[in-house]
């Protein structure tokens, strides 16, 4: 099971919550503002890379403390070189080493050390009581330094220089997470169990921060990978969907096939049916192994990684079977399995996800985005959705390469039908429930627009499109979308509450 980052831990088929594995030092974490004044174990250089290594030490041995773990870090010098821009300057060899020295001189940590040359195992720290009951009311902040990672082929985090596309992304991520960082994110509910700096959910813990993407790129390649994370990802789906974002519960819109569509639409081809249905084997074996074998080099690869997990019950000849039936369902595409191509399928639909953020940020809808779906409040769901293959359409360049699945047709809580019907407006101005001829709706919606003052471009901004397709509408070549039509008697509803 590999680790997305340092503070929560994804959970995947099959797999228990890991209770016994550590922590990384990540330098991410430390005391808020002014909590140093309150406790006795933080010194008085404050501001120095001494200091500050000190207190990320104590604040993330603290984290693992809450949750009876250890914390792991490298006393390798070589492990150091090229990661301040994930880290920060303080997280260097000489600062985190001295600093463990001194804590554990004070009796503020326990350490458990590796033997040199001990491959696959690091040292590793935890709080002691000491520091337990000095810090037991220090409140620690997260804040991620870097928002751009690259890896190499094993994993490891590199270093890379600037470019204009990755100060690009690092611009656009940070007025993402500015919005993010405004909604109110949790999880209700009375089996779940909250702590000062952690949700736990079936015996896994989670650190909930402010909202906040970062996207990780792999193979020293920024063609490769690049998807974005956030805490929320790491939820089982079933947690997820118990969300509530600004009070509001959520729901989950999401890709159809997400990887299947992008391999069809790139060969100018489009996916009918169930790409994972062969008529000979379950969908779910045919899903699992179809993704498997997007990712692996050889059939004999795929096989292989197939046996390797845990759920898996079919025996060798049968998934070389099973991939033979989803080569001949897929035809068009079926070059691309076992061509190690899903990782350059993760970069596309990255750069779906990253636009279709961007779009909901624009028109006023809040959204985490999980890879192939987005949470978002109920009621935004069909417009979310729109945006979403909207975001496919501009990335691929391809009409309608991909479809979103989404609860139900309509918006629950909202009025059936989606017309505008406010009992406050003259009835000149009601757009009727049957939804008369587009010219005679359109010619409504340009009186209402003209009755409030607002200008097409106005309104089209308020709406999240643009000003032709207003026109459009308004001259009754075009229609309204549902979500359309809910925003849109929402805000005369609103601009009549204004004029009263």
């Amino acid at each position: 099971m590999v680790q997305l980052d340092g503070w929560s831990w994804p959970l995947e088929l099959g797999d228990e919550p890991p209770a016994e594995r550590d922590r990384p030092l990540t330098f991410h974490w430390r005391p808020r503002t002014g909590e140093t004044l309150n406790s006795s174990v933080f010194t008085s250089m404050q501001g120095t890379d001494r200091e500050i290594s000190r207190q990320h030490i104590i604040a993330e041995a603290m984290l693992a403390h809450e949750e009876g773990r250890y914390v792991s870090y490298s006393r390798r010098k070589a492990f150091y070189t090229g990661r301040r821009r994930y880290h920060g300057t303080a997280f260097t060899y000489t600062n985190v080493l001295s600093c463990v020295e001194e804590l554990l001189r004070q009796g503020l940590i326990e350490e458990e050390r590796a033997s040199p040359g001990n491959l696959g195992w690091q040292s590793r720290f935890r709080a002691s009581t000491k520091l337990a009951e000095a810090c037991s009311d220090v409140e620690f902040h997260h804040k991620l330094i870097g928002l751009i990672f690259l890896k190499d082929a094993d994993g490891n985090l590199v270093d890379y220089q600037d470019t204009d596309a990755t100060i690009r992304m690092t611009r656009e991520l940070r007025a993402i997470n500015a919005d993010l960082a405004s909604l109110r994110v949790e999880l209700p509910g009375p089996d779940v169990v909250r702590s000062r700096h952690h949700i736990v959910v079936d015996g896994a813990y989670y650190r909930p921060t402010k909202g906040a993407l970062y996207r990780i790129f792999n193979r020293r390649s920024f063609a490769l990978g690049g998807r974005a994370f956030g805490w929320w990802q790491n939820l089982p789906s079933r947690w997820r969907r118990r969300l509530v974002i600004d009070g509001e519960p959520v729901v989950e819109p999401d890709f159809a096939q997400l990887h299947p569509s992008l391999l069809y639409a790139l060969c100018g081809c489009r996916l009918d049916g169930d790409a994972y249905e062969t008529g000979e084997f379950s969908r779910e074996h045919g899903k699992l192994a179809f993704n498997v074998a997007l990712n692996t080099k050889t059939p004999q690869g795929t096989i292989a990684a197939l046996a390797n997990k845990p759920r898996w019950t079919l025996s060798r000849a049968q998934t070389a079977d099973l991939l033979a039936a989803l080569a001949r369902r897929n035809a068009p595409i079926a070059g691309y399995l076992h061509a190690d191509r899903g990782i350059a399928l993760m970069n596309i639909d990255s750069r779906i996800t990253v636009r279709a953020v961007r779009r909901c940020i624009a028109v006023g809808i809040p959204v985490l985005p999980v890879h192939d779906s987005m949470l978002t409040p109920r009621r935004y769901e069909s417009r979310v959705a729109e945006i979403m293959e909207e975001s496919a359409e501009f990335v691929l360049k391809r009409p309608k390469p991909c479809r979103v699945n989404v609860s139900s047709p309509t918006v629950p809580h909202m009025p059936g039908g989606g017309c505008l019907s406010p009992p406050f407006l003259p009835r000149q101005l009601v757009l009727f429930r049957d939804l008369p001829s587009p010219r005679d709706f359109g010619g409504q919606i340009r009186l209402l627009r003209r009755t409030f003052g607002f200008s097409q471009a106005s309104l089209a901004a308020k709406l999240g499109c643009r000003q032709p397709h207003v026109a459009n509408v308004e001259s009754g070549r075009h229609r309204l979308g549902e979500w359309a039509r809910l925003r849109l008697r929402d805000l005369f509803r609103d601009a009549e509450a204004r004029r009263e």
